[in-house]
């Protein structure tokens, strides 16, 4: 029976390099050894130890090798608190935790700095449990990250059923980083192809031979090619001509000499990494990187999962706030309720408070309600514009809104639609381009966060992100002023409704379809700007799984697309009454 390691044990890690508890073997499973290197890691650690704790294999066939020195943070103490609890449930633990190792080596110039000092500590460390494994005839390896959030518990039976001796789930990240190469220089450079994207986008899905994985690897040490495989760089034949090679490279070489494959497997989302801190940056960084991990993961899986235990190393959420403005409003159906909880976890995460307002739902529209609110689409040779209920009820949605902000008296609000979603850097960055626009060009009346189809955008004087755009549209994230919302209902839309995506730039003077500026008084007087770069981008896109447009299909049959998004004005885009 497996007893806890008590605190006074655990603490002699401070001066002791290496703990070993040994259990028997049990059932019929390949016995695996488990690396996790960590430093610095404490934004991630309660995600990822929780991620090993519910991991779905048998614990007593696993065995732990755990390395952590150098830190800033509370790494050490996590780690310490989850193996006095989980240890004694695996057939073996090495850990190393040095708890008194000064914050920087010699050689560093920074806690990110990645000096060959470092570099040579981590690829000993790795090479020191690889040998282990094979003095144990440990059946596989796996070198997991302790920056890596792994989405699905069976992550790992999946890979061992691959049968491949070097294979890695796909891991993605923000800005297109992963933790694969699917070319490399000469140098073992990374170098991004058209093939790489289709495999990191998984328009292409299975399992793919490449020339590099930079973390998670199973390695299969059953196969006698394993033997030729190292992390040293002094024990690999062929190299680049590099002073200190990092450990990934001088695996990938190693396997390629034993004539051994690299493969990474996309066929489900299986998790993601951290983008790697720039030289500039600090490890108090890591936090917006696994802020950001945890709103990615909300798309498709929820809510991380952390073990109680883990929940007392969890950082505080921030305090709530309106980001200076007067009402932040988010527009959704109230039959999209797994769209209002990511976005109350969203908001959760990034301290953001908002206002929920229900959308009006095409679907319940009838032609009786259009006539009771007096709500028609303007003519032209006895034809209407192209609008189906959905749009209808996106138009009437937004309006609604714009009636609140005058009703209300607010000066300057946030609109969002429910199926925006936001990045751990939207709040500054927000909040920086309206204090620029508020500089530049005071009387500014909307802005776009995010737009589609933009053309003939002209730059703002002085201004780094505000620019003036030509048409574009989208109404899914902006900015408006009490008298931007004056200007949109001036000239009672609803008696010649368009749809929203169109009628806002007609309302700036930017839209294609001038047929209809002359029904609209007020049409070129909103005065209008956009952020050069999206600030928020949509949940899913077209072709995407999980995407759905509660505007564009109602009843379950796909409406009409709105003609500037077509981007023609003929007849096609209109048809008799609605």
């Amino acid at each position: 029976m497996s007893q806890l390691i008590p605190r006074a044990v655990l603490a002699m890690l401070a001066v002791l390099p290496i703990l070993v508890i040994s259990h028997q073997k049990k059932g019929n499973e390949p016995t695996l050894m488990i690396v996790l290197r960590v430093r610095n890691k404490e934004a991630y650690l309660p995600y990822t130890l929780s991620q090993l704790s519910l991991l779905d294999y048998p614990k007593e066939r696993l065995s732990l090798w755990v390395a952590s020195d150098h830190n800033q943070d509370r790494s050490a103490e996590i780690l310490l608190t989850w193996l006095e609890r989980y240890g004694p449930l695996y057939s073996s633990v090495k850990a190393a935790v040095n708890t008194s190792s000064p914050p920087l080596r010699p050689d560093e110039r920074s806690a990110v700095h990645m000096s060959p000092g470092r570099l040579r500590a981590v690829a000993d460390m790795k090479q020191e449990a690889l040998q282990t494994a094979r003095q144990l005839s440990i059946d596989l390896i796996w070198f997991l990250d302790a920056d890596v959030v792994l989405h699905d518990s069976t992550v790992l039976r999946q890979l061992l059923n691959t049968q491949k001796p070097l294979v890695a789930p796909m891991l993605r990240s923000v800005g297109k980083h992963s933790n694969f190469c699917e070319d490399v220089t000469d140098d073992f450079f990374c170098v991004e192809s058209e093939r790489f994207s289709e495999i990191y986008s998984r328009q292409q899905r299975g399992c793919f031979a490449v020339p590099l994985i930079r973390s998670c690897v199973l390695v299969d040490l059953r196969d006698p090619r394993t033997a030729g495989l190292t992390f040293s760089s002094d024990r690999c034949g062929t190299r680049p001509e590099r002073e200190t090679l990092d450990d990934a490279v001088t695996l990938a070489l190693s396997a390629r000499d034993a004539t051994l494959q690299m493969t990474v497997c996309n066929q489900e989302d299986f998790g993601q990494v951290s983008a790697p801190l720039t030289p500039t940056q600090e490890p108090k960084d890591e936090r917006r990187n696994m802020a950001n991990m945890k709103l990615k993961a909300l798309l498709d899986w929820g809510p991380l999962p952390v073990v109680p235990l883990m929940r007392l190393f969890l950082p505080k959420l921030p305090t709530k706030s309106r980001l200076g403005f007067d009402r932040i409003y988010v527009i959704g159906l109230q039959r999209r309720p797994e769209r209002w909880r990511r976005h109350n976890a969203c908001f959760d995460e990034l301290g953001i408070e908002a206002v929920h307002v229900h959308a009006v739902d095409g679907r319940k529209l009838t032609d009786d309600m259009l006539e009771k609110y007096n709500i028609s689409s303007p003519r032209n040779n006895e034809r209407r514009v192209r609008l189906n209920k959905g749009e209808i009820g996106c138009f009437l949605s937004h309006y609604g809104v714009w009636q609140d902000v005058v009703d209300s008296g607010l000066e300057r609000v946030l609109v969002l639609e429910n199926d925006a979603h936001p990045t751990a850097e939207f709040p500054e960055r927000l909040q920086q381009l309206v204090a620029e626009a508020d500089r530049l060009r005071p009387q500014w009346d909307f802005i776009y966060l995010f737009r589609e189809l933009p053309r003939n955008d002209e730059p703002v004087e002085g201004a780094e992100q505000l620019i003036k755009p030509g048409f574009c549209y989208s109404a899914m994230a902006y900015v408006l002023s009490r008298k931007g919302a004056e200007t949109l209902l001036r000239d009672r839309p609803l008696k010649n409704m368009l749809c929203v995506d169109d009628y806002i730039p007609l309302m700036a003077g930017n839209a294609p379809h001038s047929r209809w500026i002359g029904r609209f008084p007020s049409a070129g007087t909103l005065r209008i700007f956009a952020s050069r770069d999206h600030l928020i981008h949509p949940a899913k896109v077209r072709g995407e799984p999980g995407y759905n447009s509660d505007t564009t299909e109602v009843d379950g049959v796909v409406g009409a697309r709105s003609c500037a998004a077509e981007g023609n004005m003929d007849s096609d885009c209109y048809r008799p009454n609605l």
